[in-house]
Formats: structure tokens, sequence, C-alpha cells
């Protein structure tokens, strides 16, 4: 945040209230000390961003050009010049990142593409530009074209995760009809035609795993890198000021105001970070899960009955118990030994030994995932 420096006139004044004896030359000084740190808390974040030469995107090195910077630089300055604004925003990627970051690793997708939802929508749930909605800002065709499903009950659009499944969908689509991430990407806003013909009529052909963004690049790639660059090193160095999102699963068939009361989070609240329900009970077949903001810290209640009864009961989690005997673990023992058909003592092969009290293998250098799971008698998915 900008700091608050005094005015050279304010200074005088305080001074000369206070019968503090300065030479003239030394009165010169102090007003020549604040004029030089007023100018200084003037730099805004914009100014400590530098717009490199070169930039990694997925698995492509883009080669920016100095037409490119000049254009990136302004978004950049757009972006960052109120504070206010920016710490809002960063509020809200704080508290959604989490969860997109674990579905793009979950769907095999390039984390650089995090940044564009930001450059979509601002992570405003309900957000609609031109008959696009929700976080990834689609149109219903394209939304129901990738499996979301919209209609009088809810709006996957404004379901961070079903929206971010849809998104890697999408873009996925457009990886194999171009074989270039920095094309998907463009297609996302132009559409595969609207790309193709821009590339076209631009003249603007790229590798596979190289670019360069000069003139010929869509503006929408130059906000894309300006996004990037603003919030790549923000990310994941702060959470969210009060809340945290907790995915409750178990929703479908309930009331929103029975869930309200169930994990004592005011009703407003659920209606806020749920705008993708367009009803007061969730329907029994939806695959959306319910986001319950959570203040840090507050531990999960369950609930044993209806919650909206008299006669449920709460009981609180306590972690304690595993915190005090945290440093005994894990408790590593050798399994007991076995005896073949000559009578001779040996360790099972299998799992040799006791983790926690429980059969297991230790992982050692040469092991793979594959050798591992072979070790634990278990598949590779388990």
């Amino acid at each position: 945040m900008r700091k608050r420096i005094p005015s050279p006139d304010l200074y005088y004044h305080y001074c000369t209230k206070h019968s503090l004896r300065y030479t003239p030359k030394q009165m010169l000084m102090g007003v020549l000390l604040l004029a030089f740190l007023a100018t200084e808390s003037r730099q805004t974040y914009a100014e400590t961003i530098t717009v490199p030469s070169k930039i990694k995107f997925g698995n492509m090195q883009l080669h920016i050009s100095n037409t490119a910077k000049k254009e990136i630089e302004k978004k950049i300055k757009s972006l960052t010049s109120s504070p206010k604004h920016y710490e809002i925003l960063l509020e809200r990627v704080n508290l959604y990142m989490p969860i997109i970051e674990k579905i793009l690793q979950e769907e095999g997708m390039h984390q650089d593409f995090k940044y564009l939802v930001i450059q979509e929508s601002a992570l405003i749930s309900d957000q609609v530009t031109s008959n696009a909605v929700g976080f990834w800002q689609f149109k219903e065709e394209a939304a129901t074209e990738v499996g979301m499903q919209i209609d009088r009950h809810i709006d996957e659009r404004m379901h961070i995760v079903e929206s971010t499944r849809g998104f890697v969908k999408y873009v996925k689509k457009h990886y194999s009809h171009f074989n270039n991430w920095l094309y998907s990407l463009l297609a996302f806003h132009l559409g595969i035609g609207g790309t193709i013909l821009y590339i076209k009529e631009k003249k603007w052909h790229i590798k596979h795993t190289k670019a360069s963004v000069d003139d010929k690049a869509h503006w929408y790639i130059y906000h894309f890198i300006a996004h990037k660059l603003v919030f790549e090193k923000a990310i994941g160095k702060k959470k969210h000021s009060e809340l945290t999102l907790y995915e409750y699963k178990d929703a479908p068939g309930k009331k929103l105001s029975d869930i309200s009361q169930q994990f004592e989070v005011p009703l407003q609240n659920l209606l806020d970070y749920n705008k993708w329900l367009k009803t007061t009970r969730v329907p029994k077949d939806t695959r959306c899960t319910v986001f319950v903001p959570r203040k840090h810290g507050q531990y999960k209640r369950i609930e044993k009955g209806h919650p909206a009864t008299k006669s449920s009961t709460k009981e609180i989690l306590d972690y304690s118990a595993y915190y005090q005997h945290a440093a005994q673990f894990p408790a590593i023992q050798a399994a007991a030994l076995q005896r073949d058909a000559t009578d001779r003592q040996i360790l099972p092969t299998a799992t040799p030994y006791l983790i926690n009290g429980i059969p297991g293998a230790v992982a050692q250098a040469e092991d793979s995932l594959d050798s591992l799971a072979a070790k634990g008698n278990i598949s590779l998915e388990q």
C-alpha cells in the first residue's frame, strides 16, 4: 500500500508550532527530503514489473518484441494503478486459485492457463459479458458443448470446479486442432474459425514450442501475458484474509437453509458463494459441490441426523491428540519373521515392514510407482 508522506508545508508548520530551532539550511534539506520521499512513494506496483524479452507459457517459449512490450505494459498499469482494486482482486485470487490449480493438475492442463480466469471474469462468479457467463465466460452453446449443465435449477458456468473442467475440455479440443497452446488460447476468445481467419489475415505463423509475440499478435495475448506477469509472483504467498472455501459433497437433495444451520454459516454467505444454484434446494442429480465459506481456524462440524432438528448433536473434531503424538510417527518396524520349508527365518518379501502397525513397504531409491504398487499388492490407481 502507498505510504502517506507529509507535505513540505505541513513539515514547516510542525517545526514552527513546536518552536523547533533549525537553521534555514536544515529546514531546506528537510523539505527536499520529504519531497523526495513523496516522489518515491508514488512508484506503483506496475513500475516494479519488467516485461521480459522471453517468457515461458506451457511448453512454449515466447519471444516478446518491443512493440508488444509497450502494449503489455499498458495493461499491467491498468491492472495495478489502483492499489485498492488490485487488493480486492488479489483477495478473490487467493480464495479461488487453490481450487483452480487442483483441477488443472487433475486434468493434465498447464498451470499457466490459470491466469486466464482472472482475465476473463476477475473471478466474479456471476459475471456476464455479451451473453458470456461465469468464471470462464462461456456462452451457453459452448458450455453445453463440453457437457456443462444449464437449466432452471443450476448453471455450472458459475461453479468454479465444473466450469474449470469444462474450460479444460474446450481448450484441449482446440489444441487437438492447432497443436499449439498459444493458438488454443486465442481460440478460446475467437473460436477455431476466428483464429484461423486471424492467422491468415495477419500472417502470424508460430511454431509448436516457439512463438514471436509482436505487432501481429492479438490484444488478447498481450492481456494474458500482462495478467501472468502481475499475478505469478503473488499467487500462493497469502491466503484470503478471512475465508477458505470448503467443498461440501453431500449436498444433493438438501436445502441451503439446512446446510447453513449444519455449518453455522449465515445463509446469505452460502448464497453469495453458490450463485450457480438457482433454487433453494440442491438438485439430487447434480454433480456440483456446495461451497461453504469458513473463517480460518474454524473446525469442520459433523452433525448426526437432520441438521435442522433440535435432536441433532454436534461434535467438534479435536486434533490435539494427533498433534501430541505427531513426533512419534511414522513408527516403522520390521515385520514378524516367517519360516520357509527348510525352517529358516526369512522376512516377507512383499511387505517387510509395519508402518504405524500396518503392513507396508519403505520406498528405495530405485523404486517406481509400479514397483511400489507391486510391493503393496495394490493396483497402480490405488
